[in-house]
């Protein structure tokens, strides 16, 4: 009898073990998804920030979303747009 009571004790502790593995893998995969998409968007516009500060003002920005981070992009790219126009105006007013 203590044999069927120690099985099923062991049984009894398997089950949630198991869930709170599962629980804590679907949380990892969940926050590195999350932390992917908030900082890939943000790589996206460091590096347009350094391509301008470097005077490279023809590069593209692509911009994925309407989020934060997209509306960041757009106003990266806006801002790149203008200061081209700028340089061009000075560079056409100068010749």
């Amino acid at each position: 009898m203590s044999q069927a009571n120690s099985h099923a004790e062991a049984g009894g502790t398997t089950k949630p073990i198991g869930l709170l593995i599962a629980a804590t893998l679907l949380t990892i995969v969940f926050a590195w998804m999350l932390i992917k998409s908030i900082t890939t968007p943000i790589a996206t516009a460091l590096l347009a920030a350094e391509t301008i500060a470097q005077g490279n003002l023809t590069k593209p920005i692509s911009i994925d979303g309407s989020d934060e981070a997209g509306r960041l992009l757009l106003a990266m790219k806006t801002m790149q747009d203008k200061l081209r126009d700028t340089l061009q105006g000075i560079s056409g007013s100068a010749t």
